[in-house]
């Protein structure tokens, strides 16, 4: 069994980008034998419950895998995305990923979707932090820290491990 990486993704970008990639990139799954898990019909999983021009919303009945990823994890419930005029839409989840967090994976995802990405993550079992920022694609910043004081140090020291 895997330390988890856990923290947040902000997803940046166009209200029908967004509304793509938390459609078609997140796929409900349930847990098998060995720790393997196995997409479940999307009627189990996501469905759009309100849509016009300036908001959607979506309720996600599960923890869904992101897809293109070795093993990370959005863990959201209703998600609403608005349109802005004067600035790009921004949606919050928690997230978890398999030992930590993979810049290359969601540079890939963030070229797909069109949408801009920022990830923290903390894993306690290995004592660090994630901070990734991707952009169209390309990936801004990937910085690992390390703690000695982990308890101490560390801004969200309980999540992870």
């Amino acid at each position: 069994m895997p330390n988890w990486c856990e923290g947040f993704l902000k997803i940046r970008g166009d209200m029908q980008n967004i509304k793509k990639f938390l459609l078609e990139g997140l796929i409900a799954y349930e847990w098998g034998p060995h720790t393997e898990f196995k997409e479940v019909p999307r009627a189990d999983g996501t469905e759009i419950t309100y849509e016009d021009d300036e908001e959607i919303t979506i309720h996600i009945n599960r923890e869904c895998h992101i897809t293109g990823t070795r093993r990370a994890f959005a863990e959201m419930n209703t998600v609403v995305i608005f349109k802005y005029e004067d600035r790009k839409t921004v949606v919050t989840t928690n997230i978890k990923q398999a030992w930590d967090m993979d810049a290359k994976e969601f540079a890939h995802i963030s070229k797909k979707y069109d949408v801009d990405l920022r990830l923290f993550g903390y894993e306690r079992g290995g004592q660090f932090a994630r901070d990734i920022i991707i952009e169209r694609g390309i990936v801004k910043k990937d910085l690992t820290e390390k703690y000695d004081d982990w308890d101490w140090e560390c801004p969200n020291s309980e999540l992870g491990g």
